[in-house]
């Protein structure tokens, strides 16, 4: 009995270990897609100048915001970040 309580246990870890793995996958491919928008972005004003302030700024943002949160541990939490993330996607897409 107890053998058996000690495998499920090992079982959720490793469930959990690889949930959690790939939810940093999602979280790296979702970064990455940021990057590549701050790359092709182009400000409104069509101003060379602005362009590139508002690609710097959007990437210098991704990285803030990611590297601030790349401790978290709770799923819920987890899945905020990337639902606010996805959002600020589409409104710039």
């Amino acid at each position: 009995m107890a053998s058996s309580v000690r495998d499920s246990g090992i079982k959720l870890t490793q469930e959990w270990l690889m949930v959690m793995a790939l939810r940093r996958l999602e979280v790296l491919a979702l970064y990455r897609r940021v990057l590549r928008i701050a790359r092709s972005w182009q400000a409104q004003s069509a101003l060379a100048h602005d362009t590139e302030t508002e690609r710097k700024y959007i990437t210098q943002e991704a990285r803030s915001l990611f590297r601030q949160n790349q401790h978290l541990t709770d799923p819920e939490l987890i899945s905020k970040c990337v639902a606010e993330c996805e959002a600020r996607i589409e409104l710039g897409e």
